[in-house]
């Protein structure tokens, strides 16, 4: 049966393998291993992808992971039609890539969601299986025996899409219930990360939680520009990145830092002489088609940044007012944004110029949300924050709302973002860009979570 399989895997991956993306780290990382950590290879699920681990990557270098050991395998999860195993033979060449880079014999493999579904196919193959040390199952499928007969930690979340974390569970597996925790935010949180590194290193607590930061003079900062849900690399745009100003978001000056073309080849970046304390705008063009994309400051090499746009004209950029006169953006956060109107134990905050957006008339509807269109969806200059504007609900994981922000070109003024997190003891996060236009340039803000 096993070689049915992979005859069938290997017809239908030279047919299709043209949808399938390899991602490595991106990092140059010259740091020793003595520990021998193993690499680390995460799946993506719905919509989703490798940055969904970024934070977490982030919290494994801290603890002496070489930032190059940690990579994701992306794939276009917009074809639903395909069986997940589908993806099974790219998967292994994904990690046998692992493996020449990093000279390792196994990897420790984690998959999220539909991610999961991806990877339990491939662990029921033996000889693939064989490569795997531990698996690591964030909350998606459930199974009646051990994956492959991996070793295998499953994370269930209290609140998921997928029912009540108690009710579900892996035979065989050490199923873990992470408390207060939403579907997207069992990937992400500082929570999942502790169970993770105790699975891989012998139930060892991890010397931190933090994203630690770097006392080098220099960080790189790397990933790829994609495609949102699809993961495909856009073609012949250029990016630029500029060093801002965190009160305003304005360039510190107009002397890029990085500049590359960007092809569809891989759509790789990597920025060698980023500073640890910093904000950055990753400014993507071609011809007068624009993105500005922003991020809390970094403060420690990230290699696993995903540039996310919509393509030019595409259903979801239709959909998007063009003003002179008025600002937009998106905002997004892997760990979902919840609000006052969820009964549940806490709840975020999030306000823009004061404004807040997760009211009781919004929140039951972003309750899955990690993306949040804001938009004069009108056109007319006049907010409406009593119901989550439904064109826009076919999106996984996003909602809109519609919210009036003057804008003009050249900005003259300042537009703050503020998060407070739930279950921080207020803790708020702030990201200021300047009031571009929605005309000029589409604006996009990537928090960060615990």
């Amino acid at each position: 049966m096993e070689k049915v399989k992979q005859t069938l895997l290997f017809a239908m991956t030279i047919a299709f393998a043209i949808v399938m993306v390899f991602v490595s780290s991106g990092c140059d990382d010259t740091d020793p291993n003595p520990m021998g950590y193993r690499p680390i290879v995460f799946v993506h699920g719905m919509a989703g992808s490798a940055d969904q681990f970024e934070l977490q990557a982030m919290r494994f270098a801290s603890n002496g992971y070489p930032a190059s050991f940690i990579s994701g395998f992306e794939y276009d999860t917009t074809m639903t039609s395909i069986e997940a195993w589908f993806y099974v033979e790219n998967l292994n060449k994904h990690i046998n890539d692992v493996f020449d880079e990093t000279g390792a014999d196994q990897v420790d493999l984690l998959g999220h969601s539909m991610g999961t579904m991806v990877s339990q196919d491939y662990l029921s193959f033996d000889t693939y299986a064989a490569k795997v040390a531990h698996y690591v199952n964030i909350d998606g499928q459930e199974s009646d025996s051990l994956p492959g007969g991996v070793p295998t930690l499953a994370l269930w979340a209290e609140f998921s899409v997928g029912g009540a974390g108690a009710d579900r569970e892996i035979v065989g597996a050490r199923n873990v219930l992470l408390p207060a925790t939403t579907h997207v935010q069992a990937a992400s949180c500082t929570a999942s990360f502790v169970e993770m590194f105790k699975f891989f290193n012998n139930d060892k607590e991890p010397d931190t939680v933090e994203i630690v930061t770097s006392t080098d003079k220099n960080i790189e900062l790397s990933g790829k520009l994609i495609y949102f849900m699809t993961n495909n690399t856009p073609n012949d745009f250029t990016l630029k990145i500029y060093e801002v100003d965190p009160d305003t978001g304005l360039r510190v000056s107009e002397k890029p830092k990085y500049t590359k073309k960007i092809d569809n080849v891989d759509g790789t970046f990597k920025m060698t002489k980023a500073r640890p304390g910093k904000s950055y705008e990753f400014f993507v063009s071609r011809d007068d088609y624009s993105y500005r994309l922003y991020y809390e400051p970094f403060v420690r090499s990230d290699c696993l940044i995903r540039l996310k746009i919509v393509p030019e004209d595409g259903i979801i950029d239709m959909m998007i007012p063009k003003s002179e006169n008025k600002s937009g953006m998106v905002i997004v956060r892997n760990m979902e944004f919840r609000g006052q109107g969820v009964s549940l134990n806490d709840y975020d905050s999030l306000t823009v110029n004061g404004t807040e957006l997760l009211t009781e008339e919004m929140s039951p509807s972003v309750g899955g949300t990690i993306g949040l269109f804001v938009l004069d969806y009108n056109d007319d200059g006049v907010s409406d924050l009593s119901q989550n504007i439904e064109d826009f609900s076919w999106i996984p994981f996003v909602s809109a709302v519609d919210l009036y922000i003057p804008g003009v070109d050249p900005p003259d003024g300042t537009i703050s973002i503020k998060v407070t997190e739930r279950g921080t003891n207020g803790l708020e996060r702030v990201i200021n860009i300047p009031n571009w236009t929605s005309k000029i340039s589409r604006s996009l803000l990537q928090f960060n979570n615990l």
